[in-house]
């Protein structure tokens, strides 16, 4: 397979493989596919899972019992829990 891409981009890439995270051009670009596909779940299942939560989110609210998060928290849980 062939592809063009514009400089910036192929920049970044090249950039990103400078760094170390990526070992090489494919690498990224199957990183990149990889992760565009699995955005791509649009399935009726999915978008009605969506709508159920964002449901119970807005019922949460309206029975007062959101709060607002604190982005700090949520990365000393998110810590918390990978190293337990």
């Amino acid at each position: 397979m062939n592809i063009s891409l514009s400089r910036e981009v192929e920049e970044m890439i090249k950039a990103r493989i400078a760094s170390g995270e990526f070992p090489s051009e494919s690498a990224f670009l199957e990183a990149a596919a990889v992760s565009y596909f699995q955005g791509l779940d649009e399935s009726p299942e999915y978008v009605e899972y969506l709508r159920r939560e964002v449901a119970k989110g807005v019922a949460e609210a309206k029975a007062g019992l959101a709060r607002p998060w604190d982005v700090a928290e949520l990365v000393e849980t998110k810590r918390r829990r990978k190293g337990a």
